[in-house]
């Protein structure tokens, strides 16, 4: 009786732990590096890992605690049912595995051998019955692990996908509050000048420089209204300069057409691989990433800015694309 209600208080210190200390900060690596943290010391594991749901099947370790070795990538593909985060994300179940090493549902087994790591539990977050991504705890010893114990795994699971929830509506708030500080920035960068050339010029810095990218280029249509030609351009490397600038989008190009079939921006991550990047105007230079934001006038497509990552691919946002809509009627207007 006495180990039961000992127990039970244990547990509701921890609770209260986590609540102290997810409330404490609202930047979401934060609170979830904390987080792997506290649930390493309260349920005696030796590593913790937190993958949150990204996309379809796509999913980003976000925060890990008492691994010997960072990994080199941070994300990764399950299907439903595919490794330990595909089947706790298909069943919203918890799972416990005491021979981790000889389980089928182990993915990176490897990783898992080099840690010695041997028994696991896993629970999914969920916040109002929604997964939120998977709450997985490791021991480098095997361990069978009682009810009582993946109970308190899931209590503080509970408590994390609220504080996740809280941290991701801080992150909008700050997100809406610089979209609309960067553009009210850019609307006072072009507004200074009515040169076409320099506002063109500062409009493709500014996207450049609130994207994160590496280079831009503006583009117009030619008098003859035939073709496309660079006009301006930002960070352009110097190598590159004068095929930059003897280039040209024909109508009839993948990304005319594109374009004008959106009627907004287009974007890839792996643009190498998308039939519209594949233009000898988008060859110039090797990317990885590409973002084109077109301009229209009366419905007809007058120009655009191509934003180019060169070095590492970009993952984008919602919010992105609605910052490089605003930013191009900005230089429209």
């Amino acid at each position: 009786l006495y180990h039961g209600a000992a127990q039970r208080a244990a547990e509701q210190q921890s609770l209260v732990e986590a609540g102290h200390l997810l409330a404490s900060t609202l930047r979401l690596s934060d609170v979830l590096q904390r987080f792997t943290e506290l649930v390493r010391s309260r349920s005696n594991l030796d590593v913790v890992r937190i993958w949150l749901h990204e996309g379809p099947n796509e999913y980003r370790l976000h925060a890990q605690a008492g691994v010997a070795e960072q990994p080199d990538d941070r994300r990764g593909r399950f299907e439903p049912g595919e490794g330990i985060v595909g089947w706790v994300m298909e069943h919203l179940a918890p799972l416990v595995i005491a021979d981790l090493p000889v389980d089928p549902r182990l993915k990176d087994r490897e990783w898992a051998k080099a840690e010695g790591l041997l028994s696991l539990v896993a629970v999914p977050l969920l916040l109002e019955d929604a997964p939120l991504g998977v709450l997985i705890g490791l021991s480098r010893q095997r361990r069978e692990f009682s009810s009582d114990e993946v109970g308190l795994v899931q209590a503080l699971a509970t408590s994390a996908a609220v504080a996740i929830r809280n941290a991701r509506l801080h992150e909008e708030t700050q997100r809406r509050l610089r979209y609309n500080e960067t553009l009210v920035a850019v609307s006072q960068a072009i507004g200074s000048t009515l040169d076409l050339t320099e506002i063109l010029r500062r409009a493709t810095r500014e996207m450049v420089r609130t994207l994160g990218a590496d280079m831009g280029v503006a583009w117009l249509l030619a008098p003859d209204r035939a073709r496309f030609v660079p006009l301006v351009g930002y960070r352009i490397p110097k190598d590159i300069l004068g095929a930059t600038a003897a280039s040209s989008l024909r109508l009839e190009d993948p990304v005319i057409q594109a374009l004008k079939a959106a009627k907004g921006p287009i974007a890839a991550t792996d643009s190498q691989r998308e039939a519209w990047a594949s233009t000898a105007a988008s060859q110039v230079v090797a990317h990885k990433s590409m973002l084109i934001q077109p301009i229209f006038w009366k419905d007809e497509l007058i120009g655009g800015l191509s934003i180019l990552w060169l070095t590492e691919p970009h993952r984008f946002a919602a919010e992105e694309l609605r910052l490089a809509e605003g930013i191009a009627l900005q230089g429209a207007l």
